[in-house]
C-alpha cells in the first residue's frame, strides 16, 4: 500500500497578519511625520534667526557707512562711558566742491516710539524726511534693566536699545534686535562696532 503525504500550500493572509501589517506601517508613519514636523520646526527656527542676524548685519553696516563719512564736528554731543546717547546728528562729508568740502544738511540716526532705527535727512527743516532701517529695538540693550547701574557688563549704565559712545573721534555703535521663532520662541541679539570718523 502507498501512502501519499498531503499538503496544502498557504495562499493569501489572514485577518491577524494584515492587522499586524497595518499597524507596523502606522508606526513607521507616525514616526516618519513626527520626524519630518521636527525637521521643518527646526529649518523655521533657523531662518527666523538668519533673518534676524541679516536685518541687524545689514543695518549696522548702514550706520557705520553713514557715519563714516560724517563731519567730527557737526556731531552732536555724545557722551563718554559709562553715559550713551540713543540718538546722534551729524552732517556728512559730499565731496570737495569748487576750493573746499561739502557737506550735507543734517541727518539723524535714532529709534522711533516703534522700536524702528531711521535715518532722518535734512533735520530741522521744512524738507526733513525718516527713513525706516530696522524694526525691533527694544527700549534697553540687552541685559539692561533701568536701574542705575551696569546690568550687562558693558560699561554703560540704563542704555538704550540703539546706543552711541564716543572716545575723541571713535565712535561705539551697540543695538539690540528682538524677534521671535514661527513658535514664539524669543530671539534677541546685540551688535556692538567702533567707527574712526577721519573728516
Amino acid at each position: 500500500m502507498r501512502l501519499f503525504s498531503t499538503s496544502r500550500s498557504r495562499a493569501g493572509l489572514t485577518l491577524v497578519e494584515v492587522a499586524v501589517s497595518f499597524g507596523l506601517l502606522g508606526i513607521v508613519f507616525s514616526g516618519l511625520a513626527m520626524m519630518l514636523g521636527q525637521t521643518n520646526r527646526a529649518v523655521q527656527s533657523g531662518s527666523a534667526v538668519m533673518s534676524l542676524e541679516s536685518r541687524g548685519s545689514r543695518t549696522m553696516h548702514r550706520i557705520v557707512d553713514a557715519l563714516r563719512r560724517a563731519d567730527l564736528a557737526s556731531i552732536s554731543a555724545v557722551p563718554d562711558a559709562p553715559f550713551s546717547s540713543g540718538a546722534i546728528t551729524f552732517q556728512k562729508n559730499l565731496g570737495y566742491g569748487e576750493s573746499a568740502v561739502e557737506w550735507s544738511t543734517p541727518h539723524a540716526i535714532a529709534v522711533d516710539a516703534n522700536g524702528v532705527i531711521t535715518i532722518s535727512e535734512d533735520v530741522g527743516l521744512a524738507s526733513e524726511r525718516a527713513t525706516p532701517w530696522c524694526s525691533g529695538v527694544p527700549a534697553l540693550l540687552e541685559g539692561e534693566i533701568l536701574n542705575g547701574i551696569d546690568d550687562n557688563g558693558n560699561g554703560l549704565s540704563d542704555e538704550p536699545g540703539l546706543c552711541f559712545t564716543r572716545t575723541g573721534s571713535l565712535l561705539t555703535i551697540r543695538f539690540t534686535l528682538e524677534g521671535q521663532t514661527p513658535e514664539g520662541v524669543p530671539l534677541t541679539r546685540t551688535w556692538m562696532t567702533r567707527v574712526l570718523c577721519r573728516n
